[in-house]
């Protein structure tokens, strides 16, 4: 939902600011299990055998957290969020701001004005997360969807 609201959008001022698609930040998150499967959430995976047939990791198997962000200039990431040991962390809110303050924000290029697009899990929509959202890119058009 979030991503179609956000099309519609960037497709709807996209006319009067032909440059946008060179300042647009998209990022996203995967678990990767380390039993082998990969769940982004927003990439549902069917059998080629029955395309009705879900292949669901066990409920508690260990996984890695993973978040990149793809810009026409690159990749920013990988981000693996893990403790100081290198064990697996649940992303909340709090480790997402420290995400985007320690890792995020330092790789933006000086005086940049950039839109960042991400989708509306709780850890990204949570007032502290904003907050610092709203500092990194308070000089362009910041759009959080």
């Amino acid at each position: 939902m979030y991503a179609h609201n956000f099309c519609r959008h960037f497709h709807g001022i996209l006319p009067e600011n032909p440059a946008l698609p060179s300042k647009l930040l998209m990022s996203e998150e995967a678990y990767f299990h380390l039993h082998g499967t990969v769940n982004t959430r927003n990439f549902p995976y069917s059998s080629a055998a029955n395309p009705h047939q879900l292949h669901r990791p066990p409920l508690y198997d260990p996984n890695v957290s993973v978040r990149c962000a793809v810009w026409y200039r690159g990749v920013f990431g990988p981000y693996f969020f893990e403790d100081e040991n290198g064990q697996a962390l649940t992303v909340l809110s709090q480790r997402n701001t420290e995400m985007i303050n320690e890792f995020l924000a330092p790789k933006l290029p000086p005086h940049h004005n950039l839109w960042f697009q991400h989708d509306g899990a709780t850890s990204h929509t949570a007032a502290i997360c904003v907050a610092a959202l709203r500092r990194v890119f308070a000089t362009g058009g910041c759009s959080f969807w």
